[in-house]
């Protein structure tokens, strides 16, 4: 109707103080993002979009969950290994075993983190459980997943972010916003 959208909900705004006040992401020396791009699976059926400087890209398929996967973050090995490094991770189980619960709560951070809760999620095309750890290994890094099934419950779709500063969570809303299986 010409009428300018506005965001009615940000996962950035709703996560700002499990995750400490810095406007820079000090371990990878980035400040603000410089803008986003779309990355894919290997198969090219899952797909999300992440930040220009989260450019190391793994789009191999996930033995564990049986299905395609990406992942991308400014450093996958130090992304892997701590939580100092901010990145993202989308798993796609499709055999129909795992439910969107199983998916948000298969990884127990709760030696390294606080359990900051959960909620339903429903973005109007995946539904499932949101999961938020915080204070993550000894630093006011947070771990945000996202296990849901499609309208169709055709699949599990696991979408786990590492956020490290404010500029994480703002990358957080891009992630959220794209994150797509094509099936």
């Amino acid at each position: 109707n010409g009428d300018p959208l506005s965001l009615s909900f940000s996962f950035a705004q709703e996560f700002d103080d499990v995750v400490a006040d810095t406007p820079a992401n000090e371990s990878s020396g980035f400040g603000s993002y410089s803008g986003y791009s779309i990355v894919y699976d290997d198969s090219g059926t899952v797909s999300v979009s992440v930040p220009n400087e989260w450019s190391d890209v793994d789009g191999s398929y996930n033995d564990a969950t049986g299905g395609p996967s990406v992942w991308a973050a400014p450093d996958l090995g130090s992304f892997s290994s701590s939580f100092d490094v901010p990145g993202v991770r989308v798993d796609v189980s499709l055999d129909g075993s795992l439910t969107p619960e199983q998916a948000a709560f298969e990884v127990d951070y709760s030696s390294f983190c606080t359990d900051a809760g959960a909620d339903s999620y429903d973005d109007g095309y995946y539904v499932g459980v949101l999961q938020i750890w915080g204070d993550c290994g000894g630093s006011q890094s947070a771990v945000i997943i996202v296990g849901a099934t499609d309208i169709n419950n055709s699949f599990t779709v696991r979408v786990e972010v590492q956020a490290v500063s404010d500029a994480d969570l703002e990358a957080l809303d891009e992630i959220f916003n794209s994150f797509f299986v094509a099936l």
